[in-house]
């Protein structure tokens, strides 16, 4: 038997690796638009707010437009097209 023939197989998978940014929790909760603001989705509470009334941010895979939305451990947020985050404790 050749030396070729005694190599171990190695096989090779390829992941789809998806970029993930975790945001804790200090409390209980936190609202949606602190969220956005923590997250550096936008500089200003006024234009976090205003993101989500336009619709522009999904929360769990849905489009959320009240800025105040508790937001618990467990509960994903991005803005449309962009990188998830998932609130944690």
């Amino acid at each position: 038997m050749s030396r070729a023939e005694q190599a171990p197989r190695v096989n090779v998978f390829y992941v789809n690796l998806r970029l993930m940014h975790n945001l804790s929790l200090r409390n209980d909760h936190l609202t949606l638009a602190q969220a956005v603001k923590a997250a550096g989705l936008a500089t200003t509470g006024g234009q976090a707010k205003h993101l989500v009334r336009e619709g522009n941010i999904l929360v769990n895979g849905i489009v959320e437009i009240r800025p105040g939305r508790k937001l618990l451990a467990g509960d994903r947020f991005n803005l449309a097209g962009e990188t998830e985050w998932t609130v944690s404790r």
